[in-house]
């Protein structure tokens, strides 16, 4: 059995407008939008990567699996978070937000005209 998409209109049966979610990670942003903000803290940090090293060959021994690669990423994002309080988290944040919406090579043209039709 085949069906043809049509498109739907902007309102659903009661009037409702529609909502549209677009994911920034392989969709509008060309890679993993929070990995380039952790890179950034580890880049900017120089010393996290010093803490990193005594723990790495655990980190790298537990990786095998799914739930140990997990446990090692939050704890690579720990200690690039470490000593950052939620106002301080939000403004660095904000500003990588920022920094990276300056670097449109990161961005998918064709993923920001599409978010640009639902958006008007």
């Amino acid at each position: 059995m085949s069906a043809t998409l049509q498109p739907e209109s902007p309102t659903g049966d009661m009037g409702a407008r529609r909502i549209v979610l677009f994911d920034f990670d392989g969709t509008l942003v060309h890679g993993d939008a929070y990995t380039m903000f952790i890179r950034e803290r580890y880049r900017r940090g120089w010393w996290r990567g010093l803490l990193v090293l005594p723990i790495a060959p655990v980190l790298l021994a537990i990786a095998v699996s799914e739930r140990g690669r997990r446990a090692a990423a939050r704890m690579m994002v720990r200690l690039a978070l470490l000593g950052t309080d939620q106002d301080r988290y939000r403004e660095r944040a904000e500003n990588f937000g920022r920094e990276l919406a300056r670097n449109s090579r990161l961005f998918s043209r064709l993923g920001i005209s599409t978010l640009r039709r639902h958006m008007y």
